[in-house]
């Protein structure tokens, strides 16, 4: 496995988690914020909050990934390194 990563991989997993960390945050501290009262308002924010977040964040994966493995360059085939041979 060590073989095949690169420190890029490991750079574009920390900028999608702390993305979809913030995704996280910012939906469910909205629908926090603008819930009715009561239990059954807290409930049905508490729902909302999951499902626009799993969608967002399904959507979102698609745009950062396009950006960050085009920035990357994780779709060129990583360079051989040179091996000593001995003759």
């Amino acid at each position: 496995m060590v073989r095949y990563t690169r420190m890029a991989h490991l750079i574009t997993g920390l900028i999608k988690a702390a993305g979809f960390g913030a995704i996280i945050a910012f939906i469910g501290c909205y629908k926090g914020m603008y819930c009715k009262e009561g239990a059954e308002g807290v409930g049905r924010a508490t729902t909302e909050a999951v499902v626009y977040a799993s969608i967002t964040i399904l959507i979102s994966n698609f745009f950062m990934t396009l950006f960050l493995v085009n920035e990357f360059g994780l779709n060129r085939p990583k360079m051989a390194c040179p091996t000593s041979r001995v003759d």
